[in-house]
């Protein structure tokens, strides 16, 4: 990889492949039907642990275990090089071999990433050289030359972290979800007999069996305003429990349903909204995504009272984040 240069904020770093690192391709790509098939995930591997190490020299706090990446069975189903950057989502890592000149990013990872960067492999797989970044991508094959100097990834994260409220603080508004069994809403929630239509109601099956599995339920219009056109949509929270309860015990663990749905003017969400919970330190927990013409997404956690979380909702660079304690 002569030229290639090692200035940890350029644009490009070289850094040796571990033989824990290839031990763990290997492994995986063991697991794999085909040759071919086997060649992708090795090298999709090896593309997220030289990702993983660099971000690791650079302090920024990865997830390298949960990401999909490393479970053989979405590898099997997926071409995926994903790398979790811990509270703030999911970083593809491609991999390139010496002789290419562009950098295959398939469509399946194109809506539900921070961030696309290119990993060019030595032939003896005991090197590669992060040849840049991208923050999005709209075709399969880019260019090399069009992606961005690493110091841009880095940017791009710090930026991204300055939006994403680093943890559910003792000061953050909190929204006290123990006092939704009395029907006392703070301020811009209300009930959601009163917030959503029967039109609404009726939209969707998902919301139908929501409202009737539910006891408490709670929800508020949100609006995003993004370049690309402005949407509303509605966030439903709600506790469920096999009886009726007007007060929680300590002991006692709630079901918490947290749902988004149009508002009464549109009749889908719009592709890509992200729906996201967190934990108390900020990270994401559960995590889903619109497709085209989706009319809700879900997502279903369970906790005891006194702890806190948080609900994002996200469209592109635009985000609203609600936090609870239970």
């Amino acid at each position: 990889m002569a030229g290639i240069t090692h200035e940890i904020y350029d644009r490009t770093i070289v850094l040796p492949i571990t033989e824990e690192a290839r031990n763990t391709a290997r492994q995986l790509a063991a697991r794999q039907p085909t040759p071919e098939k086997a060649e992708q995930v090795l090298l999709n591997t090896l593309a997220v642990s030289v990702v993983d190490n660099y971000l690791q020299m650079m302090d920024i706090p990865t997830d390298i275990a949960a990401s999909y990446s490393r479970n053989a069975f979405v590898c099997l189903c997926s071409d995926v090089a994903d790398l979790i950057v811990t509270g703030l989502g999911r970083l593809e890592c491609r991999p390139v071999t010496p002789h290419e000149q562009t950098c295959h990013v398939p469509v399946d990872v194109w809506g539900d990433r921070i961030g696309y960067t290119a990993v060019q492999m030595d032939e003896t797989l005991e090197e590669a050289a992060i040849l840049g970044f991208i923050p999005t991508v709209e075709a399969e094959e880019i260019p090399l030359h069009q992606f961005q100097p690493l110091r841009n990834l880095l940017r791009s994260l710090n930026q991204l972290r300055e939006k994403v409220s680093p943890s559910v603080s003792a000061t953050a508004q909190l929204t006290n979800l123990n006092q939704w069994l009395r029907n006392a809403f703070e301020t811009g929630w209300q009930t959601l007999d009163s917030l959503v239509s029967t039109q609404q109601t009726n939209l969707a099956f998902g919301f139908r069996q929501f409202r009737q599995n539910t006891s408490s339920r709670g929800g508020k219009t949100i609006e995003l305003q993004t370049p690309q056109g402005n949407y509303s949509i509605i966030l439903a929270v709600s506790l469920a429990s096999s009886t009726e309860f007007t007060s929680v015990s300590e002991e006692q663990e709630i079901d918490i349903h947290v749902q988004v749905i149009p508002a009464a003017a549109q009749t889908a969400l719009p592709p890509g909204l992200q729906l996201m919970i967190l934990d108390e330190s900020g990270a994401i927990f559960e995590e889903t995504q619109a497709l085209s013409d989706d009319d809700f997404l879900q997502l279903q956690i369970g906790g005891h009272p006194g702890e806190k979380f948080s609900i994002r909702v996200a469209l592109g660079d635009i985000s609203t984040t609600e936090n609870f304690i239970i």
